[in-house]
């Protein structure tokens, strides 16, 4: 089952990175996790691939930081994985953020938490979606058991999330910018 892993910014990033390398290991059996950082070849075509792995992708994994909730890209991949309400599993993979925070169409799906037992769910549930190739619920539970400190690991690496200060903006920036952008909206 190919599962395409959906990223945005710096902590994102790490998390989808560190997923993708991990759960081959914990579900053994024809999971195929594909990132677009490690998966696309130099000189490729990245958005041709991306088209390609997410019209064949029925699973999804959205990492989501407080700093990628409105990326144009999450909310595109979120949308072409969910292309069929039948077969389709979108899963939104949160970190530092609380379930009731996810806006729009992110919000319809059900999220798993980037800790111990969000990250047992998600398990879950991929493996379930494999159906009769899927492991056992014990063999299942043995793995992620003997995997889940690895990942865990990784994940305290997550970098620490750096506020920008909130600076009012000068009057003059502001005016310099709008008048840049009607010059530019010109044809």
């Amino acid at each position: 089952m190919d599962i395409f892993i959906s990223w945005s910014k710096e902590r994102s990033k790490f998390i989808a990175n560190a997923l993708s390398q991990w759960l081959p290991d914990v579900i053994q059996r024809n999971v195929r996790p594909w990132m677009s950082a490690s998966d696309i070849a130099p000189g490729e075509r990245w958005n041709q691939k991306v088209a390609e792995q997410l019209a064949q992708s029925k699973v999804g994994i959205i990492c989501l930081t407080p700093e990628n909730l409105t990326a144009p890209w999450i909310l595109f991949e979120a949308g072409a994985i969910s292309k069929t309400y039948k077969d389709s599993f979108v899963y939104p993979y949160i970190h530092d953020l609380g379930e009731l925070e996810l806006p729009g169409p992110l919000g319809q799906f059900q999220t798993t938490t980037a800790d111990r037992e969000g990250t047992r769910t998600l398990v879950r549930s991929i493996n379930s979606a494999l159906g009769a190739d899927g492991l056992a619920a014990e063999a299942l539970e043995r793995s992620f058991s003997r995997w889940w400190p690895l990942l865990n690991k990784e994940f305290k690496k997550i970098p620490t999330l750096e506020v920008e200060p909130d600076l009012p903006m000068r009057v003059d920036v502001l005016r310099h910018t709008s008048e840049a952008f009607k010059r530019s909206a010109r044809f």
